[in-house]
Parts: C-alpha cells; sequence; structure tokens
C-alpha cells in the first residue's frame, strides 16, 4: 500500500540494538541460522499464529536474538514488504491485522524465518467501517456505498494503492467510485481525515457482481395483454421455454378488467396439448391476480411448439419463473501467477483456511482454480495440504491424485466436503506441480 508505505517507511522511531552482547560466542558461520527469540507459536488450521496484539496508538517495537550473531543479517517483512534491517524494528502502523515475518540468513546464505499475525487494534473512536460480506465487497469501476461509525470528518477512502473517486461523505456511510485498476482480491481499506489515517480492515475487491441470497425472479414475458381467445394471446417460444429448468414453478400475474367471464387455458402453438387444462371462473379461483404451475419433464417433452397463454377476459401482465440465487463466489487470487518447478506455494492459504475459519465456506461449496497449461512436456496440478497430502484423495506420492489443465485450459474444481474441509483446516491449502500457471482462486 502506498500510505501503508509510508506509514512503514517514514513514521517508525529506530531503536538501536547491541549488535555483540554474547560475550562467548562459539558459533561459526558454517552454523544453520537460529531464531532464539521471539517465539512465535505453532501454526494451527494452517494459518500463523497471532503473535502480538497492540492498538494503533502505540508503537509496534520488538528485537530478535539470532545466532551465529557476528555473521547473521536479520530482515523485517510486513505483509511481504521489507521494513527493517537489523536486530531491532520500531514501527507505527495503521489499525490492521499484518502478516509479520523475521528472516535470518547468515553470510553462507542460509536461512530461516518466523511468521506470525500482528493485530493493531483502532480505538473507539476511531472511523469504522460495517463489516459483513456485501459491504466489504467491491467492484472496479463502481460507485459502492458503505455504512460506518465516526465517519463525519473522513475525506478520502484508500482502497490498496489508489484513491477512491467521485468521494462522497452522507454522514453516517461513505459513497465512492472504487478505482478501475485496483487488483481484485484482498486490498486494505485506509480512510483519510485530512493527514490523519486510519486502517479500515479489507475489501474482496472482484469482478463478480454481487447476487442478493435467495430467490430470483427470471421474467420470460412482461406486457400488458388482455385475452381474446385465438385473437389475442400470449406465446413463448420453444427456445425461451427451454431455459426453465424442470420442476420449477412458472408463475403468471394478471389483473380482472370488465369482462362477461374469464378462463385461462395454457397450450401449445396448434392446440394439441395441454400444460394447464382449462379453468373457468379463474377470477373466483385466483381473485389476487396470481397462478403458478410446476413444469415438469412430461411438459419439457412436450414443449416443442412452445407454449400459448390463451383464454378471455383476464389481462396476463407477466410470466416468470423462480430460482435460487446464484451463490455468490469469493474470489482469493485473480491475476498471473506462474508456478514455479514442485515447489509448494501458500499464496492463498491465509484468506482461504481464514474463510473456512469464518464460515464463509462450508461444506457443499467448491474451490475453483482457473488457469493454462505453460509447458509442452507435461502438466500437473496438485492441491495439497503443507504435508505435500493431496485435497483431491487425501493420499500421498505415487498415489496422490493431480490434475491437469485440458487443451481448452477448463477450470480444476474440488469439491468441499466435510473431511477435505477438515483437511485445510489442520494442514492449510496449497499448491504445487509442473507446467502451469494460475490466473483465478475463487469459492463458489
Amino acid at each position: 500500500l502506498m500510505a501503508l508505505a509510508l506509514v512503514l517507511g517514514g513514521t517508525g522511531l529506530f531503536t538501536s540494538c547491541s549488535e555483540d552482547n554474547d560475550p562467548f560466542i562459539t558459533a561459526t558461520e558454517d552454523d544453520y541460522p537460529r531464531i532464539l527469540q521471539p517465539w512465535f507459536g505453532e501454526w494451527e488450521n494452517g494459518v500463523p499464529p497471532v503473535y502480538k496484539t497492540i492498538t494503533r496508538d502505540m508503537t509496534y517495537v520488538d528485537s530478535v536474538t539470532v545466532t551465529p550473531a557476528l555473521y547473521t543479517t536479520v530482515k523485517w517483512f510486513i505483509d511481504s514488504v521489507e521494513v527493517e534491517t537489523g536486530k531491532c524494528i520500531s514501527k507505527q502502523l495503521l489499525a490492521g491485522e499484518y502478516l509479520l515475518q523475521i528472516v535470518a540468513t547468515t553470510t553462507k546464505g542460509l536461512s530461516t524465518s518466523r511468521t506470525g499475525i500482528l493485530v493493531v487494534n483502532a480505538l473507539p473512536e476511531d472511523p469504522a467501517l460495517a463489516t459483513d460480506i456485501k459491504s466489504r465487497w467491491f467492484n472496479p469501476g463502481k460507485t459502492k456505498t458503505i455504512e460506518g461509525a465516526n465517519l463525519e470528518k473522513v475525506t478520502a477512502v484508500l482502497i490498496g494503492d489508489e484513491l477512491a473517486e467521485d468521494f462522497v461523505n452522507n454522514g453516517s456511510s461513505l459513497t465512492f467510485t472504487v478505482p478501475a485498476n485496483v487488483p481484485v482480491g484482498e486490498q486494505k481499506i485506509i480512510l483519510g481525515e485530512g493527514t490523519d489515517l486510519y486502517g479500515c480492515g479489507v475489501a474482496n475487491v472482484t469482478n463478480e457482481e454481487w447476487v442478493e441470497p435467495g430467490i430470483q425472479q427470471i421474467t420470460l414475458w412482461s406486457g400488458a395483454q388482455v385475452a381474446n381467445w385465438g385473437d389475442a394471446n400470449v406465446f413463448l417460444s420453444a427456445e425461451e421455454i427451454a431455459q426453465v429448468p424442470v420442476g420449477t414453478a412458472i408463475c403468471l400475474e394478471f389483473n380482472f378488467p370488465a369482462a362477461d367471464y374469464y378462463a385461462l387455458r395454457i397450450t401449445n402453438s396448434d392446440w394439441s396439448y395441454d400444460f394447464v387444462s382449462q379453468i373457468d371462473e379463474m377470477h373466483l379461483a385466483y381473485p389476487d391476480g396470481n397462478f403458478a404451475f410446476a413444469y415438469t419433464a412430461d411438459m419439457a417433452a412436450n414443449s416443442a411448439n412452445g407454449m400459448l397463454f390463451t383464454g378471455f377476459g383476464y389481462e396476463l401482465t407477466r410470466v416468470y419463473y423462480e430460482v435460487e440465487a446464484a451463490p455468490t463466489s469469493l474470489v482469493f487470487f485473480e491475476g498471473e501467477y506462474e508456478m514455479p518447478d514442485w515447489a509448494l506455494q501458500d499464496f492463498c492459504n491465509v484468506a482461504i483456511v481464514g474463510a473456512i475459519n469464518d464460515g464463509q465456506i462450508t461444506a457443499g461449496k467448491k474451490i475453483v482454480v482457473e488457469g493454462a497449461r505453460t509447458a509442452a512436456d507435461y502438466c500437473a496440478v496438485s492441491l495439497l495440504n503443507k504435508d505435500w497430502m493431496s485435497l483431491f484423495n487425501g493420499k500421498y506420492d505415487p498415489e496422490r491424485e493431480d490434475k491437469e489443465f485440458d487443451e481448452n485450459n477448463t477450470p480444476i474444481e474440488l469439491e468441499l466436503t466435510d473431511e477435505r474441509i477438515q483437511w485445510i483446516k489442520e494442514g492449510g491449502f496449497y499448491f504445487a506441480g509442473h507446467g502451469y500457471k494460475v490466473t483465478k482462486v475463487s469459492v463458489l
């Protein structure tokens, strides 16, 4: 983050460390490096431990003890950005969660590291934004309104490295345009009050439109047509009817203008097959102007001549069917990630395990990996835990089940069962293999 880089690079106070506080140095430059302090704890459920929690008005101050001390260089990384070299660090950070990594490397090129999560909590009076999934669902180039608290003085929004456009402070909410060039994936949100900056968690930036959970109505026809048997009807072609799933209810909405009588019949174009037999006095049977019938397999087999809505007296205004809204996918990576040859990669691990632990990913969903072959000899896509156990079949090499991108680069899917979710919680979610690149990882 540009703002984060300024914070990490410009506002930290340096605290000196003694480089020679061990009077009896026996380790040599040929020894493997060890980080003696601090201790970060063990990973759980494939996620690094929370190492330290502070509030944003506190300076993050820390030091490290390594061996062999005289031959080891220490580097500090926050969210994969190098922020300090040396055995001490002192930085002022915005509120948020950070991935902290300490890397110790000897003059002979031997390295070891410690990784943990550094939590910086906001203060009660700091500006805050709603944290539900819909509120944090950002589409590049689209207008976004998000509610929050203590927003009265907020003058700007940063999403990743980009300044949001068309900013409007509504008092209890903020409206802005998400910059079109913000990369998809998790991006930090930073609010500005003049020169003061406040971290407000992350947004899920995705090109996929938000779909409300629940029932979605698909309109097949709408208008205003008064039925008069063969003289005035509404007709749906076989192609239009083909989109209706078998077992789904087809629904009608209608009015009752003044007429001598009211009758409904739903048949095909040559009147040889009735989807719904003639209903007389329909104003008495359906006074609210709504009627529905189940679209059966037998109806589908007889829909080659379309569907004709006929009868007398009623005014048809809409024909539609209902389906469950398409599930919203969570995008964890989008771009181009060239996989190194048979080296375990964890670029989606923390996000996917976190979504499982938060209940956003459950059994019945599927992880979808999009990508392409990059090698002519062979392609092997391995989805593994940290112990190289296949997440497809729970086995190890040579019985491990790997996949490949075919000539059409068909996405690779991992159906999530309770067992596979438990494997990921216990051992994480990793990539390995040969001859491919990843362009998108999502959960649907």
